[in-house]
């Protein structure tokens, strides 16, 4: 087993190829155009992602579900002992304070993790 793996979100832009290649894992980001929920580098390309922007459509951002993040933090703990999770900043969006509130959660899996965190201080 790998001794620490890193996890970020897609809105760090580092490229899926650059990602593998650095063995870092991408949680996908959704957001929406219209009604339609789309997730980045999965369901749309980022080229196709300008070319709607550019041509005028309303685009609004959200944050992943706690289920997915976990979920990733999950396949990232099969791999390595530990995960540095890496999300976009606080300031900007809420999934930071999700990832906090996960981390803290009485759940074996990430118990060390929360150990981590809390004597941690958070760079918002």
């Amino acid at each position: 087993m790998k001794q620490i793996g890193i996890i970020t979100d897609s809105h760090c832009g580092i490229s899926p190829d650059k990602a593998r290649e650095l063995g870092i894992m991408v949680l996908p980001m959704p957001f929406y155009f219209g009604e339609e929920c789309f997730y980045e580098e999965v369901s749309i390309t980022r080229e196709e992602f300008f070319q709607r922007l550019n041509a005028g459509e309303a685009v609004s951002t959200s944050q992943p579900s706690p289920e997915a993040v976990m979920e990733l933090w999950r396949e990232g703990l099969k791999e390595y002992e530990s995960i540095v999770y890496i999300p976009m900043s606080s300031g900007l969006s809420g999934s930071c304070h999700t990832a906090m509130m996960l981390s803290f959660q009485k759940n074996p899996l990430f118990s060390s993790f929360a150990k981590f965190m809390k004597n941690t201080a958070w760079v918002q």
